[in-house]
């Protein structure tokens, strides 16, 4: 048995900078920590090394940028087997920067080289002008494809968008600015759990996704995570670290930023807010309204809504007694609930009637749709975001190279509770977690490492039940 059997161990294949002259150079002894990067908010992966160099490899190579760098890894999943390929980490990183050089001696210093997929240079300064006609999710599939020239073996998921008929002119936009406007009005159904939520974001274990809310929903991990101590006994090691009870199934650390903030919640549109529209034709203002609490009526969702649901927000004046057995609450104390509350985040936007074509009656239909707000769309999407950002947890597991961000996650997570009647699991959380962003740390010295990841719950798992006293 090997000695050295420890969660989070990794085999580097691969850790080598090519210069700008070709030259390949070895840099696994050098690299003191990695750490890698990957989020459903960013476009593509990044990273940095933090480097311990005798050799000056910056004067040697005369480092402008234009150096790449390969990092190929794979999880350790028994006694000395690798993950598949599936599984797995092979990218070619372009260098970006140098950071936080120091001298450490005559001889030594020590530096961070960051870096990110060659790919993002290109979608940062080239910019189009041209015509887009067709759904927003083939546009930013025909985009890519021509501008980085991405290949289909290099999408791990494609989401077909609707309507199909969109025409865009891009006003000399960079790439990067297109892509962004193809996924932020990019709507895969009217009956989705939210409108406009896809996002387009690369993984380190495969490749490109433009992907919607509904479908990170059903792509689940099958290993639970918990706080429960792992041994690395003799029956453990003959076991797959990263399979059930396995060392890697352990969480090291867990940390919460946010549970909710009601306040932003107001202020960002995330329980309501309403869409008024111009139309140039009819020289009126149309209006769509979001309410968190109907788009949680559809189907699809991962949870049930975060918050007491049409209930009146009642405002105590300085001399009530909070906590008194006999406090009443009068209507006039009683504002709109939450969701009802439109008025607090109020979005103006001018809608594209017929603007491609030549019809002259307003009831024709319409060959291509220009930028025309039919429903809340836009405002569901942004309520998305703000959700995403309210009951997040940050956990910390074993190095493993087989999880991805747009993924739900089981994590078996213990309340602070020593002893309860009932017990301590919390029957409002049923212990599933989105994954949006996640970090791969690694020590090759050691060949061990941690995955941190940025895990939220859409909401509770059981309806809450509220009444007001009268």
């Amino acid at each position: 048995m090997s000695s050295n059997y420890k969660a989070g161990e990794f085999y580097i294949e691969s850790m080598a900078i090519v210069t700008q002259s070709g030259e390949v150079v070895d840099i696994r002894r050098m690299v003191a920590v990695f750490n890698l990067h990957e989020s459903i908010y960013d476009m593509f992966t990044y990273g940095d090394v933090a480097l311990v160099d005798t050799q000056n490899l910056l004067m040697r190579f005369q480092f402008t940028g234009q150096e790449y760098i390969r990092i190929s890894l794979r999880q350790k999943e028994g006694l000395e087997e690798k993950s598949d390929r599936d599984d797995s980490i092979d990218k070619t990183f372009r260098i970006s920067s140098t950071k936080n050089i120091q001298r450490i001696g005559q001889n030594t210093q020590t530096y961070v080289l960051g870096f990110h997929d060659p790919r993002l240079t290109q979608v940062e300064k080239t910019r189009l002008s041209k015509v887009f006609m067709g759904s927003y999710s083939a546009m930013a599939l025909g985009v890519m494809t021509e501008t980085i020239k991405l290949k289909p073996e290099e999408t791990d998921f494609w989401a077909d968008t609707l309507p199909a008929n969109h025409q865009f002119i891009a006003p000399d936009w960079t790439v990067k600015d297109c892509i962004s406007h193809f996924v932020r009005n990019a709507n895969t159904s009217s009956d989705a759990p939210f409108r406009n939520s896809c996002f387009f974001f690369q993984t380190l274990n495969g490749g490109f996704r433009f992907q919607d809310i509904a479908s990170m929903y059903q792509r689940e991990h099958p290993v639970v995570w918990n706080t429960t101590p792992k041994n690395d006994d003799l029956e453990s090691m003959e076991r797959n670290i990263n399979s059930s009870r396995g060392l890697n199934t352990q969480i090291i650390e867990i940390h919460r930023p946010s549970s909710f903030n009601t306040l932003e919640g107001i202020r960002k549109g995330l329980y309501s807010s309403i869409l008024r529209c111009w139309n140039p034709i009819t020289q009126q203002i149309e209006e769509h309204k979001h309410d968190i609490g109907e788009t949680f009526k559809r189907d699809g969702h991962m949870h049930e809504a975060p918050i007491h649901l049409d209930a009146p927000e009642i405002t105590l004046s300085a001399t009530d007694a909070l906590g008194s057995a006999d406090q009443g609450y009068s209507e006039t104390e009683a504002e709109p609930a939450l969701n009802k509350s439109f008025d607090a985040v109020v979005k103006h936007v001018d809608t594209s009637i017929h603007q491609f074509g030549n019809a002259t009656d307003i009831n024709t239909e319409e060959p291509f749709l220009g930028e025309k707000f039919t429903d809340s769309g836009v405002l569901e999407r942004n309520a998305l975001l703000q959700l995403l950002q309210q009951n997040i947890y940050t956990v910390v597991i074993p190095f493993r190279t087989d999880l991805s961000v747009g993924t739900v996650v089981r994590l078996d997570i213990h309340e602070p509770e020593t002893a309860k009647v009932d017990g301590i699991k919390d029957k409002l959380n049923d212990n599933r977690y989105l994954v949006t962003a996640l970090k791969i740390t690694g020590i090759p010295q050691d060949n061990t490492g941690v995955l941190t990841m940025d895990c939220v719950r859409e909401g509770i798992a059981k309806k809450l039940q509220m009444s007001i006293a009268e």
